[in-house]
């Protein structure tokens, strides 16, 4: 019996003692999804930044390079020309019907 007291005492002691640490592990938690969030909006942000950048950089390559002066405004050319494919399709389409 005089175990089982002395057992209870530390455990009535240490749950004294620790009183104020029974957040501690959801603390712990919302600092980590915290710092995981803000790890996610850094990443999204770089990712942002280089796909700007990038985009900036192939818009001047044809520009910048004497080889490719003959290619600039080829992407509006061909966009134009998907687009007029695109019609002819759906008149095609409609005289099939």
């Amino acid at each position: 019996m005089k175990h089982f007291i002395k057992v209870k005492q530390k455990a009535e002691k240490a749950l004294r003692e620790n009183q104020h640490m029974k957040h501690s592990i959801a603390d712990w938690k919302d600092d980590i999804r915290d710092m995981l969030l803000r790890v996610r909006d850094q990443l999204y942000n770089f990712i942002d930044m280089f796909t700007h950048k990038f985009i900036r950089q192939i818009g001047k390559i044809e520009y910048e390079r004497p080889e490719l002066k003959d290619f600039v405004g080829e992407d509006r050319r061909q966009a134009t020309r998907l687009r007029s494919l695109e019609a002819n399709m759906e008149r095609l389409l409609h005289i099939l019907e």
